[in-house]
């Protein structure tokens, strides 16, 4: 077993050009997962308290943070965020999508302080390109809409979130917005979010 750990990290820190760094002085496993660091773990209890101040009950806070950690769009309510019908919850699931879309590699190496490095990730500069472009060309679209640019943001970028992710959540019926936004919309479907991540 230890065998196949040691096997293990030595993969990993390759496969993240860690060259400078043997097996020896790092565990790739706990920064992320366990009680050392920050971990991916503290990415969902941030979220979770952050919904809890939005108003959300535990039970749901719970269940939108795994859901979103997961990106699989598990919602207890027919009308999914929507329901909540709070720019703040919209906010804050927005972010922890974007979030959960990013290469895990990239929370490593920020959990091993190589800021540089992560800066200068091209998956990660285009996925949040991507992004950015994709909510700017949905707001103009959609701004005649809702008769204010913060509203339109509000939705564009959950739904761009939301759908790049595969995470599912709705907050807006987007198939009553133009045609251009929904073809936006589909070819994030098909680009997804980083490798290595749970989009």
């Amino acid at each position: 077993m230890e065998n196949l750990e040691s096997k293990l990290k030595a993969q990993l820190i390759e496969a993240l050009n860690l060259e400078d760094m043997t097996p020896e002085d790092i565990d790739t496993e706990a920064p992320l997962f366990g009680d050392e660091g920050l971990g991916l773990d503290s990415i969902d209890a941030l979220e979770i308290i952050l919904l809890l101040c939005g108003g959300m009950s535990l039970f749901d806070s719970v269940t939108h943070a795994f859901s979103t950690a997961g990106t699989g769009g598990f919602n207890s309510y027919n009308n999914s965020v929507a329901h909540f019908n709070s720019a703040y919850i919209d906010g804050v699931i927005t972010v922890f999508m974007i979030l959960f879309g990013i290469n895990f590699n990239m929370y490593f190496l920020l959990l091993m302080k190589d800021v540089k490095n992560v800066l200068k990730n091209e998956e990660l500069r285009a996925y949040l390109g991507i992004i950015a472009v994709a909510v700017v060309m949905i707001v103009v679209n959609i701004t005649p809409m809702y008769h204010s640019v913060g509203k339109a943001f509000r939705y564009a970028s959950f739904q761009v979130a939301a759908i790049i992710t595969t995470t599912g959540f709705v907050t807006v019926d987007f198939n009553l917005w133009p045609e251009l936004s929904k073809m936006v919309l589909l070819i994030l479907m098909i680009i997804g979010a980083c490798a290595g991540s749970t989009g």
